[in-house]
């Protein structure tokens, strides 16, 4: 994201107009995944939320991933099941607390790349690698620890379960709305009024905005998507209404 992102003749109310918009899950999706306790499982996840990377092989890649998943959506990485791992019933699974829960705004669409990226797999035939990934904005990243699963302010009953469901298939990544995790919306706090946006607000609403244009970089790069409706955007800033 340019460091100079300003959007032109947007006041104040427009911006906190967008936010209120973001914050009501309009668009947004979860892509949420559970990571095992082994070893392996958390250099992966560590490096993953250090690079701002996450990936899935060809069979835990969520269904539709490609097409359910797009910049703009939050990535949310559980682990550290205290009853000890997601081979248990629901009801059990819900009875305990995740050590931490991860999320961040995802950056990048959905894509397949065999390129090593995790620390393992340059070892790893290239069919057996995280083929499949989508890239998030680490700076973007918020961690909550000692979450527990039926803590209806923190999760939902549905991405409780789709928790234990990833993780007893290996990591598998389920998508859902993002009304099922309360937290994501807390964290896209109406700005004050010098507009001091954190990096998760300010990466939320820039994705927001260049969903609505497409090409967008800055001003003096602004894309032919911008210029060919810009008098339109000047009279109506129909550019703020919609995201």
């Amino acid at each position: 994201m340019p460091d100079n992102f300003q959007i032109a003749h947007v006041s104040i109310h427009d911006i906190n107009n967008g936010l209120c918009k973001i914050r009501s899950g309009l668009d947004m999706n979860l892509l949420a995944v559970y990571v095992g306790n082994s070893d392996t499982s958390q250099r992966n996840l560590q490096h993953g939320l250090k690079a701002g990377i996450w990936g899935f092989k060809e069979h835990s890649k969520p269904t539709n991933f490609e097409h359910n998943i797009s910049v703009g959506d939050v990535i949310i990485l559980g682990t550290g099941h205290t009853g000890g791992g997601p081979r248990t019933s629901a009801g059990d699974w819900a009875k305990h607390t995740l050590a931490r829960v991860s999320y961040g705004v995802i950056t990048k669409p959905p894509y397949k790349s065999v390129q090593p990226e995790w620390p393992e797999e340059a070892t790893l035939a290239e069919q057996d690698r995280y083929l499949w990934r989508v890239k998030f904005d680490p700076t973007s990243v918020k961690t909550i620890s000692d979450v527990r699963l039926d803590d209806r302010v923190k999760v939902s009953a549905d991405l409780a379960e789709q928790f234990r469901k990833s993780g007893a298939a290996n990591g598998r990544g389920y998508i859902l709305d993002s009304s099922h995790f309360p937290p994501v919306h807390e964290a896209i706090d109406t700005p004050n009024s010098n507009l001091e946006l954190s990096p998760f607000q300010m990466q939320t609403l820039w994705a927001r905005f260049h969903k609505r244009v497409p090409g967008f970089t800055d001003f003096p790069n602004p894309g032919r998507a911008f210029v060919s409706k810009e008098t339109e955007y000047k009279r109506s800033s129909k550019y703020t209404r919609d995201f």
